[in-house]
């Protein structure tokens, strides 16, 4: 959801388990105070909280079996190799280590921390939860609410990524303020706030927002996991009309043919030209508008509704991978719009970070690893050579931090390189870059032991991107992301 361009051509409360007898499930807790942080417990019905914009209240029951209780399995398998959230510390997956699954337990904490009563979570609400004196954001920060729903999709995908959906049987003790958190309710009062804003249409959010597709690809792919792991039945159709939305914002081409996204919808943008409240001319130049930032979440969004088996047209992927190869210049570098732009620095708002040409490279790498599965395509290697040139650091001062590069990075060298891949020769890239990567990011996490501090667990450094849109919402809920990135998704090409 990040505006990775910004102007370079334009100018929580605690929700408590529910529990058929809630003094019993009171004593339940203090009588397990001591044992581990997080624990597997049998929550009983968990009920959605009513939300105030909606009279609808979704009951998810939570029993054994299948993909939380309903018999079927979970659309994500692999997230079960996850140990942050397991009461019974196991070897962690190939790739991750203690430390990587210790921070992503305290980023969730950070989280959780800072969610809203209502289950959202949002720049403009963030102080409200911070210690006195202690706030996570800085002063006189940007603050968008329209960024909301997708920082709030952002924030439970990092939870979902632990295999946490709606009435998930995991609680989270939260050591900074001592309270247990069910991690089921955390999910279930986020995906409720975001039904609450669901617009007929399928639309997260406000079609109009200058970023709006950001929004929707986030919280689109929130939906779609949190469906696909509970396998809840009350979410599908949602999840559905947000993809069909997703689906009906896509670009074409000059030839008609289906292409890439950007910042509005092309069907916004074609029924405000109908109904008058724009001008030809401005629907001509946004309705041809692409990058390859959005094109990618798009992408992401799109490829977990098909893992979780909503309905995706084949040419939608098949446009969205034309138009990453477009992009496509030489020697693994890609162009943020065209492949004329190809390795080109953009320019804009946080111009004084280093900026990383493989950003889009990896980009591209994402696109085409989850739209063809071909392992063997050359501009994968290529781009992986350039990838593995320029792996995390922290300079002095910061500014070589970049979180939206090593997430896509992470994830691209993980599919085509990492220990689950069908090359050969792997981790010939992706062993240096992740060793490089848990340095980096395990360093910028705050480590505040003073009792009472809301400021543990997240990472409120600022990178080129996070400044303008989320800051530390957004900088902790991508780099737990990050690190989940060994068991998030089975391999691509297998």
């Amino acid at each position: 959801m990040t505006n990775i361009e910004q102007v370079h051509d334009d100018g929580a409360a605690e929700s408590p388990a529910c529990s058929l007898d809630p003094a019993a499930a009171s004593r339940a807790v203090h009588a397990e105070a001591g044992r581990p942080s997080i624990r597997l417990r049998l929550l009983g019905t968990l009920a959605l909280l009513s939300s105030p914009f909606t009279a609808t209240v979704l009951a998810f029951q939570g029993s054994a079996g299948g993909a939380e209780g309903t018999g079927e399995s979970s659309a994500f398998p692999s997230r079960a190799a996850s140990t942050a959230t397991k009461g019974k510390k196991e070897r962690p997956p190939g790739g991750a280590t203690v430390g990587t699954e210790e921070a992503v337990l305290e980023g969730l904490r950070w989280l959780l921390r800072h969610q809203n009563e209502d289950g959202s979570w949002g720049t403009d609400s963030l102080k409200s939860h911070c210690s006195p004196g202690k706030a996570c954001i800085p002063v006189g920060a940007r603050i968008e609410p329209r960024y909301n729903e997708g920082l709030t999709g952002l924030a439970l995908l990092a939870f979902l990524g632990q295999g946490i959906s709606v009435a998930s049987q995991v609680e989270i003790e939260d050591t900074v303020t001592g309270k247990h958190h069910a991690a089921g309710d955390v999910v279930a009062k986020g995906i409720q706030w975001l039904l609450a804003r669901q617009r007929e249409d399928g639309a997260l959010g406000d079609p109009d927002f200058a970023y709006a597709m950001y929004d929707q690809a986030l919280a689109t792919m929130a939906l779609c996991e949190a469906y696909g792991i509970s396998r809840k039945r009350e979410l599908e159709a949602s999840a559905q009309r947000a993809v069909d939305f997703l689906v009906a914002a896509q670009k074409l081409d000059k030839s008609g043919s289906r292409w890439g996204w950007r910042y509005l919808s092309k069907k916004h943008l074609d029924d405000k030209l109908a109904a008058k409240a724009i001008t030809r001319g401005q629907h001509d130049e946004l309705v041809e508008d692409v990058d390859m930032s959005v094109t990618n979440w798009a992408v992401m969004a799109l490829k977990s509704a098909q893992l979780v088996g909503l309905s995706v047209p084949d040419e939608v992927m098949e446009g969205a991978l034309a138009y990453a190869r477009y992009t496509t210049g030489k020697e693994g570098l890609v162009g943020y719009k065209s492949p004329y732009g190809a390795g080109e620095r953009l320019s804009g708002p946080g111009d004084q970070f280093t900026y990383h040409t493989g950003t889009m490279s990896a980009l591209g790498m994402l696109v085409r690893t989850f739209t063809q599965h071909d392992g063997k395509d050359p501009f994968l290697e290529q781009a992986a050579k350039l990838i593995a040139k320029d792996p995390p650091s922290v300079s002095k001062d910061k500014l070589s931090i970049d979180y939206y590069y090593w997430y896509h990075a992470a994830l691209a060298l993980n599919q085509f390189d990492g220990p689950d891949s069908p090359r050969k020769a792997t981790s010939k890239y992706w062993q240096p870059w992740n060793r490089d990567l848990i340095s980096a990011l395990l360093s910028l996490q705050d480590k505040t032991k003073a009792p009472g501090v809301c400021n543990r667990g997240g990472w409120l450094e600022d990178d080129r991107w996070g400044q303008h849109t989320g800051h530390a919402l957004y900088s902790t809920a991508l780099n737990v992301l990050t690190l989940e990135v060994y068991y998030r998704y089975e391999n691509a090409f297998e």
